[in-house]
């Protein structure tokens, strides 16, 4: 199972931002109304628009390529190119055996939902 998450974004109008060696990509953006306490009178609250997104810490050059394997060391935790080639090794063992296999169809939504952000956002 995958984990990707959703961080407070504070401008919504971002897609990206270049941080010299990485761009950070935001993708999927939600936005929602929560309650917060009034900074006047802390017996009230105030709803507050907030905009929330995955972000994606891509190095350059920035490619699809690229930021769809960040996507992937994201969402299953992995850190380095070992344990991706260790991952990809085992789900395609995996697809081998049975491509219906819950893990298998997991990872194939995960990719194509990455893929159709990241055409959202231009890349």
């Amino acid at each position: 199972m995958y984990n990707l998450n959703y961080q407070v974004l504070d401008d919504p109008n971002l897609t990206q931002l270049d941080e010299g060696t990485h761009v950070t990509l935001f993708l999927d953006k939600k936005t929602e109304v929560v309650s917060q306490p009034d900074p006047t009178d802390p017996n009230k609250s105030v709803d507050v628009e907030i905009t929330r997104a995955v972000h994606l810490r891509v190095p350059k050059p920035l490619t699809r390529a690229r930021a769809i394997n960040e996507i992937e060391m994201q969402a299953y935790g992995l850190n380095d190119a070992l344990e991706v080639a260790s991952f990809g090794t085992s789900l395609s063992r995996k697809a081998r055996a049975n491509a219906e296999d819950p893990e298998v169809l997991e990872h194939d939504q995960l990719i194509n939902w990455g893929k159709e952000k990241l055409t959202e956002i231009g890349i």
